[in-house]
């Protein structure tokens, strides 16, 4: 039935997953399976790889070691970071309440670019049973903000929505600068191309993430 599909699927994407991958038996993240089941590269799902396998185990280790800030990767051109970055991003931030979480990249636009293609695009081909309530006041298709709360509504409408559930999390993006998210309170941050920045000081903007992902 379809509600046995909806458990069966929040499980592996809650716990994981067990399969034999030519007769070894494999296990993968949640987070993992999601990508892989759910999340798509250009409209199309992504292939199973031994690297992608190692690389989420070593993302759930960094989340879950309180004396972690993260993971720094370097990998060669093509080879699946920004889609994994993304998808990372849309599965911790709409699993949880009240986060905010955020996008930096070697310009501006190239920040705009990778909210656009690796995260705006893939949630719109998500199942509902993967999309929380979104604010979709500003059109069906986030330009600046993925805001999981209710549509603003006035008079009778707002009494019909008034049980309707909300995260009230939310994924932005902001500029190359230092300073984009000094003072906000993020649950996850992504700086893609950091190695290629020509208008932000890295080194800066590193010190500038790193308080806002701390608590006390």
């Amino acid at each position: 039935s379809l509600q046995e599909y909806r458990e069966r699927e929040w499980d592996r994407t809650t716990n994981g997953f067990w399969f034999y991958n030519k007769g070894v038996p494999t296990y993968i993240t949640g987070q993992h399976y999601f990508m892989l089941a759910h999340w798509t590269i250009e409209g199309n799902p992504p292939d199973f790889k031994e690297t992608d396998k190692e690389w989420h185990y070593f993302f759930e280790y960094c989340w879950y070691d309180p004396n972690s800030f993260g993971m720094l990767e370097v990998t060669m051109r093509r080879e699946g970071k920004s889609i994994r970055l993304g998808c990372a991003i849309y599965y911790r931030t709409s699993r949880a309440s009240e986060k905010k979480s955020g996008i930096q990249s070697k310009t501006d636009k190239d920040g705009e670019r990778l909210f656009s293609k690796q995260i705006v695009n893939p949630m719109k081909k998500l199942e509902p049973i993967f999309v929380p309530t979104l604010d979709r006041s500003k059109g069906s298709t986030p330009k600046a903000i993925i805001s999981f709360n209710k549509t603003s509504t006035s008079g009778s409408k707002e009494d019909e929505d008034e049980d309707t559930k909300e995260l009230i999390s939310d994924i932005d993006f902001r500029s190359a600068s230092e300073m984009a998210y000094d003072g906000d309170k993020l649950y996850v941050v992504g700086v893609d191309e950091i190695g290629k920045s020509k208008v932000s000081n890295v080194y800066k903007r590193h010190y500038v993430l790193i308080p806002c992902l701390k608590v006390g």
